[in-house]
């Protein structure tokens, strides 16, 4: 028995350990994801997105909610820090020290800033394009949807083109 146990907690430590350094985050590694999340703009959406939380809520509040509340609010609940320490890890996970170096030197240079500055602009325009798709194809396949199911309940008197029935 004690032989067969040897070689199993060797293995469970080897995973613990592995599983272990999975989680472990470098300081270099930290300061290069925090720095793509600046770079990228990431931090400056969190910081709106926590604004528009907060305007909506305001909306839905009773009235006479004072403003101080607001503030505390914001930094007491919605402070980014906390969202970020959770993130920091997950980045850590899918990108190396090198990685991040190389992906900072991009967004650092004016191809990257172009990207940065003009990226949510063009996604906002090609949303529109694909919210005008979206509902073309939707009333295309409802139509269709229509038409087969007037030819199962009546399939003698509906006439397909191309098919002289």
């Amino acid at each position: 028995m004690k032989t067969i146990l040897k070689p199993l907690t060797a293995v469970l430590a080897a995973l613990c350990l592995a599983l272990t350094a999975d989680a472990q985050v470098t300081k270099e590694q930290e300061a290069g994801i925090r720095k793509m999340m600046r770079l990228t703009g990431m931090i400056q959406l969190m910081e709106q997105i926590n604004d528009q939380m907060v305007a909506t809520l305001k909306q839905d509040a009773p009235a006479g909610v004072p403003e101080g509340f607001w503030s505390r609010v914001r930094e007491k609940r919605m402070n980014r820090e906390q969202v970020v320490g959770q993130m920091i890890p997950v980045y850590a996970k899918y990108f190396s020290v090198e990685d991040l170096k190389a992906i900072n030197a991009f967004y650092e240079s004016p191809a990257g800033q172009h990207l940065v500055t003009n990226l949510p602009l063009a996604m906002q325009e090609n949303m529109k394009i694909g919210q005008a798709w979206g509902q073309k194809v939707s009333q295309e396949i409802l139509d269709d949807l229509q038409f087969e199911l007037r030819r199962k309940q009546n399939p003698d008197s509906i006439t397909v083109p191309g098919n002289g029935k």
